[in-house]
């Protein structure tokens, strides 16, 4: 599995989920299955009091063959049930990684309100830490459904991290639903998957869904995956770089979901909640608290991450709320995202500083490769405190490889409490293309602890400057937190800019002129807006 620096980058309503599992019956026209007819009769009352240590791993196994034999949905009543994985999957770590359930084909399982199932205390130890998931595939299969369970990976009972005192953190997979494969050998994935009101819980490892895992360049994706109103609670509590959901995947769908641990990322904990490697994803509808980052929009080796949507979600995060991923020439690009009408809140009182990172940021472009075709429309960020410096977006980087990042427009944001509205800040070895940032209202800016001036809009760089191809600012409004503050810029550059139109900003409130140039500034041409 692709793993990057962590630093760089069962609320379940019973008829809601009747209603779905009827439907799936009536659409395959036979009965539901139930497990419970695959138990000894005497462990029935033990699954439903909590109690049962039975390992129903290898029963429900057959119940799953005879339920997709008769294009049936298994059934799971009310209880508690307990799976230790067993079964050893290809993948391309050098650690062996066992499977309570092998996803096949065909599986649908349903469960009642109030249905967990957890992996047995033990499996893992800090004496012998081990790779274990509950639901694996190591070869293509499609039309797979889960609905009204809790998957419970049990993960303070089952460690895997024994030197964690010393902050060494292993990363092995402990995910509720795992692809996994192999370079050299047939990549694993998933055709039509369907999600819906599943609790994710406790899993320590680096994952809660794993897509699909391949770096080969003829790799074909899964298609088709739809995670619906579920929850995704208290995660990656023994490892530093856990992402709930690694969606190696193209036409994903991830709709009114909840991620949520009730304590703030600090080195464990919910690294990232979503990495995007797959074209045509939509992330609608979905609340984010807690982890270092809600949404990492990233490569695939194989096909371009292109047409993402991420819209009408809430973020509480720690640091970032959307941010862009590319750190090889043979990664495919990322191009075309949309972020629309989200809203974004961080908060200093009560977050600690992590090492290695002092800004945060609702949107984040700061990947070595380049990024392109990034629209950041209608979206609203809030921030509480100045003790680490803030911005509602950041674009740096890209300075690897033969392109730059361009085709950047935030408009039509609004931003309140953060130290910069926006900020660039070209890199030592490239430039920027074309950015337009314009029709935003940034209020209550303020310096940090750690930044001296605060700005509407900042545009620095860092060594030798280099050139922003064409640059659009203004057309919105620019407040300090305190009117006449000397410190606030509404306008600060301080590079060099080959083409500039700039606008009129509203309300600055500094008693001095919008736009302020550094002392490194050069500006080629400046030209009127279109009218």
């Amino acid at each position: 599995m692709v793993r990057h620096d962590p630093m760089r980058r069962r609320d379940v309503l019973a008829g809601g989920v009747a209603a779905l599992t009827a439907g799936a019956c009536s659409a395959a026209g036979s009965a539901r299955i139930s497990l419970l007819d695959y138990l000894p009769p005497a462990e029935h009352q033990r699954i439903a009091a909590g109690t049962s240590d039975l390992d129903v791993a290898p029963l429900i196994a057959r119940a799953l063959r005879d339920s997709i034999a008769a294009h049936s949905v298994l059934w799971l009543p009310r209880g508690l049930y307990t799976v230790l994985p067993a079964i050893p999957l290809i993948h391309a770590d050098h650690f062996e990684c066992l499977a309570a359930i092998r996803i096949l084909s065909g599986m649908r399982i349903a469960g009642e309100a109030g249905t967990t199932l957890r992996v047995a205390a033990g499996y893992s130890t800090d004496a012998r830490p081990r790779a274990g998931v509950m639901f694996g595939a190591d070869a293509s299969v499609a039309d797979v459904e889960l609905s009204g369970l809790t998957l419970d990976m049990n993960g303070r009972a089952n460690p895997i991290s024994p030197d964690r005192a010393a902050g060494h953190y292993a990363r092995y997979p402990q995910a509720q639903i795992f692809v996994s494969s192999r370079d050299g050998a047939p990549a694993a994935r998933i055709d039509r998957a369907r999600i819906a009101d599943v609790s994710f819980r406790d899993a320590n490892g680096v994952s809660c869904i794993v897509m699909a895992q391949n770096s080969d360049p003829a790799a074909l994706l899964g298609r088709g995956w739809t995670i619906d109103r579920c929850r995704f609670e208290e995660n990656g509590h023994d490892t530093d770089d856990h992402s709930s959901i690694f969606a190696w995947a193209e036409e994903v769908a991830i709709n009114s979901c909840r991620f949520v641990n009730a304590r703030p990322f600090d080195g464990t904990g919910v690294n990232t909640a979503i990495e995007v490697h797959g074209a045509r994803q939509r992330i609608t509808r979905s609340t984010f608290v807690n982890m270092m980052r809600g949404i990492w929009v990233a490569n695939n080796f194989s096909a371009p991450t292109v047409d993402t949507l991420v819209a009408d979600n809430d973020f509480r995060p720690v640091f970032y709320g959307v941010d862009f991923f590319h750190d090889r020439p043979s990664a495919r690009e990322v191009v075309d995202t949309r972020i629309e009408r989200n809203r974004f809140a961080f908060d200093d009182t009560a977050i600690a500083r992590l090492s290695r990172l002092d800004l945060k940021a609702a949107v984040q472009i700061a990947s070595e490769y380049a990024q392109r075709k990034i629209a950041v429309t209608g979206n609203v960020a809030t921030k509480k405190g100045h003790a680490i410096t803030a911005a509602f977006v950041v674009v740096t980087g890209g300075a690897s490889g033969d392109r730059r990042h361009d085709a950047i427009s935030v408009t039509g944001n609004i931003g309140d409490g953060l130290t910069f509205g926006s900020f660039l800040r070209t890199a030592p070895g490239a430039g920027l293309g074309s950015i337009t940032l314009t029709g935003n209202r940034w209020t209550g800016l303020a310096p940090s602890r750690t930044m001296a001036i605060a700005a509407g809009d900042a545009v620095e760089q860092t060594g030798h400057p280099q050139p922003i191809e064409t640059l659009t600012l203004g057309g919105g409004t620019a407040e300090p937190a305190t009117r006449g503050d000397r410190r606030f810029r509404p306008v600060f550059i301080n590079t060099l800019v080959r083409s500039l139109v700039i606008k009129p900003v509203d309300g600055y409130g500094s008693g001095g002129v919008p736009v302020v140039l550094g002392g490194a500034a050069r500006v080629l041409r400046t030209e009127r807006p279109a009218s």
